[in-house]
């Protein structure tokens, strides 16, 4: 604020900013003992957070009073520039008494802490009316601490500096109230559970399973290199890199997009623990060991959750079968039977409306032909017998049919949000030659053709289930998912 305060007064010559800022240099920089002018290359605080990138923006702020960067230090300058600049405008008068207010009245306390835990303890109590410290903020702290008694830390702050560059990356791709760091741990925690054999389905939080033994877990040279892997591992993932050197193909890449519609964040686990347990030491995979199994993952957490909708039935199941697969022992997910399947998919609105993209999306990639959707394209579904129909555009229904049928898996079909919009609740034929047959996903193109007729009828949405549910059916069982 006061290097904001500065840059603001820096141009004016008049005896009131002049005498504000010789109050404020010496806050700031060093000065001469003599001339009293500053030195503005000698600075009189100093940032020893542990990233490199942060600690230079801090630095380059003070110097030069510009920030570029979108870490905390510039974000927090710029909005102090900009809200001195507004207030300075709209009253010029009290603008140097504010000024000198701020520096007389607020005082910075130091406060010195024999131990890092001590000054995290301090710092949590005092901070209870802020932003929590998040659990990476926490085992970064851990393992700076880990590094400093190696003395070691500079490789460690450049480690962490990648790992938190990839994170970043990651975030783009995830829902906004997700910190890809802890995300990254989470899924780490369950490698490490995996490999230590614990099939205790009662999971601790985070934090908590981390600082047992006063964070013994953290305190190895592995945790470091295993997480900037595994975070790697997924930017690929979520990029879709098809010339990537984790030995992840095109094919895999399109079952993880069904994956990315899932419910739940749990499937990622899934990949992690198999992930570690088969990497190789330049952390390739096999390839088509991996695409199995990712089908096979795909094929089990589908069938579980349409059948039973909640996280501890895929929890209970999938721990054990991570321990086989860390010891590298062969595994077999839980089988469900056809019947109990046919009965959830057709209720499927009801029972697991939820499971509703992600099945259509599997659909799409059953084209050989479908690319892998970009991430650029907004899909959304599609009720084919519209949710608004008007019995002139649509023969053959009445009310009480149409209320039955309009939700059900076989009237729908996904389109990019653009062509959604545009196909409205059009008169099917119009529809089917103007928006379905240039359509993004090819399965949609290809309904133009299963379907020729001009009318959308009971039929074809009951013909159309049918068909979604004995193809997935099939997939399940070349997995033994189903019996």
């Amino acid at each position: 604020m006061l290097r904001a305060i500065y840059e603001r007064l820096e141009p004016a010559q008049d005896a009131k900013s002049i005498g504000v800022k010789s109050q404020i240099e010496p806050c700031i920089w060093q000065t001469d003992k003599i001339t009293r002018q500053p030195n503005k290359d000698e600075l009189r605080i100093e940032t020893k957070v542990a990233t490199d990138k942060d600690r230079d923006d801090f630095t380059e702020i003070l110097k030069t009073g510009i920030a570029t960067g979108k870490n905390n230090y510039s974000k927090n300058y710029q909005h102090f520039h900009s809200w001195i600049k507004e207030y300075a405008a709209t009253y010029p008068n009290s603008f140097h008494d504010l000024c000198v207010r701020i520096l007389y009245n607020c005082i910075l306390l130091p406060i010195e802490c024999e131990s890092q835990d001590v000054a995290l303890r301090i710092f949590t109590t005092l901070n209870d009316r802020g932003m929590p410290l998040s659990d990476s903020d926490i085992f970064k702290a851990q393992l700076y601490k880990y590094y400093c008694e190696e003395n070691d830390q500079d490789t460690f702050i450049l480690k962490w500096q990648e790992l938190s560059e990839t994170c970043d990356e990651i975030s783009q791709y995830q829902k906004a109230n997700i910190n890809a760091l802890d995300d990254i741990f989470t899924q780490y925690m369950y490698w490490l559970r995996a490999k230590n054999e614990i099939k205790d389905t009662t999971v601790p939080g985070l934090r908590k399973y981390f600082e047992q033994d006063k964070y013994k877990k953290l305190k190895n040279d592995e945790v470091i290199n295993d997480v900037i892997a595994l975070s790697d591992f997924w930017k690929v993932l979520f990029e879709k890199d098809t010339h990537n050197s984790f030995g992840v193909s095109t094919e895999a890449f399109k079952y993880i997009h069904c994956l990315e519609h899932f419910p739940n964040a749990f499937w990622k686990y899934n990949l992690t623990v198999f992930f570690f347990a088969n990497k190789d030491a330049s952390n390739k995979l096999d390839e088509t060991d991996f695409y199995e199994y990712v089908k096979k993952t795909l094929a089990f957490i589908y069938v579980s959750y349409i059948i039973n909708p909640t996280v501890s039935k895929l929890k209970n199941a999938s721990i054990p079968i991570f321990v086989a697969i860390a010891k590298k022992q062969t595994f077999s997910f839980p089988t469900f039977t056809e019947d109990d399947f046919t009965r959830s998919f057709t209720n499927i609105y009801t029972h697991s409306k939820m499971m509703i993209k992600p099945m259509l999306i599997w659909e799409a990639y059953q084209i050989e032909n479908q690319n892998i959707i970009s991430k650029d394209i907004k899909l959304e579904i599609e009720h084919i017998l519209p949710r608004n129909w008007q019995s002139g555009n649509y023969q053959g229904w009445n009310k009480t049919d149409a209320t039955e049928y309009i939700e059900k898996i076989g009237n729908k079909i996904l389109l990019d949000k653009k062509t959604n919009i545009q196909a409205g609740d059009g008169f099917f034929r119009i529809k089917k030659e103007k928006w379905y047959k240039n359509a993004k996903i090819e399965v949609v193109k290809q309904l133009v053709y299963d379907f020729y007729h001009n009318d959308w009828l009971q039929k074809d949405i009951e013909n159309r289930e049918e068909y979604l549910l004995k193809s997935f059916i099939a997939f399940a069982k070349n997995y033994q998912i189903i019996a």
